[in-house]
């Protein structure tokens, strides 16, 4: 082989070797691990979210912030997360009816998540979306309604998305919930782009009118 050849060839091999390793590294060092978990508690009508620590080991420093405009603002600061436990963290003093969490510990990945919900008079609304949605592969997803009065409400929910942006055109239901109750939609897309989006709910009924929205990102 020509020096040239061979100069050339060793200069690819070290840039391979290069990106190869910052791979290597990235997976070491930055794992997964913490996750945001929203429940729905029916007897309270409230969303309840926790963090959690999905794995075997503690995972220390961990740090809750807020988005507020274009600043994070802190939440809270955890020494440390035991393995496997679960922390309901207190929302309520945000006073918002959205509000994107982020989540970073050392050497963790860090994790952003949208929380929607909306409260209105006697009536809540809660969206539940999938943490990762992939083009080409339908997901589903649901609204949760919980009529906190002393009478059965029935409720107008449309359902709205960019056109072309799914197989299935918009959908509309109505939703007979019983007083105290909680009543749930389901709902599947299949996404034929990729990219952002959101998804629109219009929720109506005699002591509502709602318009709940969650952007979503199509990988």
């Amino acid at each position: 082989m020509l020096p040239e050849q061979r100069k050339k060839a060793l200069t690819i091999f070290l840039f391979i070797y290069f990106i190869f390793a910052i791979i290597i590294l990235y997976l070491f060092l930055f794992v997964g691990g913490i996750e945001i978990q929203e429940e729905f508690n029916e007897i309270e009508g409230e969303k309840e979210v926790y963090l959690v620590n999905t794995t075997d080991r503690v995972i220390h420093d961990v740090s809750i912030k807020y988005r507020e405009g274009t600043l994070d603002i802190d939440l809270n600061k955890i020494k440390f997360l035991a393995p496997k436990e679960k922390i309901l963290l207190n929302l309520n003093r945000l006073n918002q009816n959205q509000v994107t969490l982020i989540v970073t510990a050392p050497y963790h990945v860090t994790i952003e998540k949208l929380i929607a919900i909306r409260t209105q008079g006697e009536t809540t609304i809660k969206a539940n979306f999938p943490e990762t949605i992939l083009f080409g592969k339908t997901f589903s997803f649901s609204l949760d309604i919980c009529n906190k009065s002393k009478k059965e409400q029935q409720f107008i929910i449309e359902e709205e998305h960019e056109n072309g942006f799914f197989s299935e055109p918009s959908q509309k239901d109505i939703l007979s919930v019983g007083p105290d109750k909680c009543e749930k939609t389901q709902y599947s897309l299949l996404p034929t782009q990729k990219g952002e989006t959101t998804i629109y709910f219009n929720v109506s009924s005699s002591n509502t009118n709602e318009r709940l929205l969650q952007p979503i990102m199509v990988e």
